[in-house]
């Protein structure tokens, strides 16, 4: 009965961010996974996998650097979606998080964060130039401020 608790609890709370970043965690990965999903590790502790699109799980540490670069992305925008709707809305810094992404999953991520910041401040700090570039499609949307330091 407890068990059964704790899952209609965990379902309730982190059922909604886990749904977002699921869609997040697709886009940014432009669909080599098609989402996330809750499991169980082999000491029946709760983990997060994501799925291929024909359905195999992939742990988290079977990904890629980039790869656990964009699932923690995916997972933040949905919770920061989330909770900002619902009070304060909290910023958004990124920190060469970015470094490890191909350019189209980099565009990908800068996407996120844009409409992110129709909602919330995000701050982008990077020293790479190409990434820099890649950000300005973002501005020329209108959607983000850059600045040069």
């Amino acid at each position: 009965m407890l068990r059964a608790e704790i899952e209609r609890y965990r379902e309730r709370s982190q059922g909604p961010v886990l749904r977002r970043a699921s869609e997040l965690f697709a886009s940014v990965t432009q669909g080599r996974f098609a989402g996330l999903a809750p499991d169980y590790d082999a000491g029946d502790t709760p983990v997060l996998v994501g799925l291929r699109p024909g359905s195999e799980k992939v742990s988290v540490q079977g990904m890629s650097d980039g790869t656990q670069d964009q699932l923690y992305l995916a997972l933040r925008g949905a919770s920061l979606e989330k909770f900002g709707g619902e009070g304060e809305p909290l910023p958004l810094l990124v920190d060469d998080a970015l470094v490890n992404f191909d350019d189209i999953r980099a565009k990908a991520a800068l996407n996120i964060m844009a409409e992110l910041a129709k909602r919330t401040q995000v701050i982008f700090l990077t020293h790479h130039s190409h990434l820099v570039e890649l950000a300005k499609d973002a501005v020329d949307a209108g959607i983000l401020h850059l600045q040069s330091l």
